[in-house]
């Protein structure tokens, strides 16, 4: 999948507001700062995967911990996959 912002972006932002737009970035790259460090704004990087086992697989390959993660699902037995 693309790296692009698909809602907000710096060019919405207002320095004399002090008003910083919401952020959706899909796919960011994971040598990107975003995903490597904790965000203080409304910025959500979205990744993207296929299956239950790619996404598990691309977090236990990120360093450290994560600070949050969501699955969204209206399956039980998937989500719970994702709290081993």
């Amino acid at each position: 999948a693309e790296n692009c912002v698909v809602w907000g972006g710096s060019e919405k932002c207002d320095i004399n507001e002090k008003y910083v737009c919401p952020t959706v970035i899909l796919n960011p790259p994971k040598e990107c700062r975003l995903l490597k460090e904790e965000i203080f704004g409304p910025i959500l990087p979205i990744i993207s995967v296929d299956t239950d086992d790619e996404a598990i697989t691309y977090i236990n390959q990120m360093p450290g911990t994560p600070l949050a993660m969501s699955v969204f699902t209206t399956s039980s037995k998937q989500f719970e996959k994702f709290l081993c």
